[in-house]
């Protein structure tokens, strides 16, 4: 069976994995405000309405600001015990270090061969 450390270990990486999932998300929906607000800018431009167009550029700052807040908030969601890989690896790098290389499973990174 599995050891203690090794299940803390796994439970490390889901609750990291959580967090990066919570953040992807949080993304996204900065990003669709984002661009929502780059298509009212370009709708009120194309229908001439100067006014509107102003408004919504004015908030644009707004939407980019957010979406650039959760950008960071992404490097930030990382895996910090040193046994687990590198110690520093994001989740997200643990899953494309995995599909890359096959071979390269978690269950590698937890024996400390990864």
């Amino acid at each position: 069976m599995f050891s203690q450390a090794e299940v803390a270990k796994v439970d490390a990486i889901v609750e990291a994995d959580k967090a990066w999932r919570k953040v992807l998300v949080d993304m996204e929906q900065a990003k669709k405000a984002f661009n929502a607000n780059k298509k009212a800018v370009g709708e009120c431009m194309k229908n001439k309405d100067l006014a509107g167009a102003e408004k919504a550029k004015a908030e644009a700052g707004s939407f980019k600001a957010a979406v650039a807040d959760v950008e960071e908030k992404e490097k930030k969601v990382t895996i910090t015990d040193p046994t687990i890989c590198d110690g520093s690896r994001s989740p997200s790098l643990l899953l494309q270090q995995t599909q890359k290389e096959p071979s390269h499973d978690i269950g590698s990174c937890i024996s400390g061969q990864g």
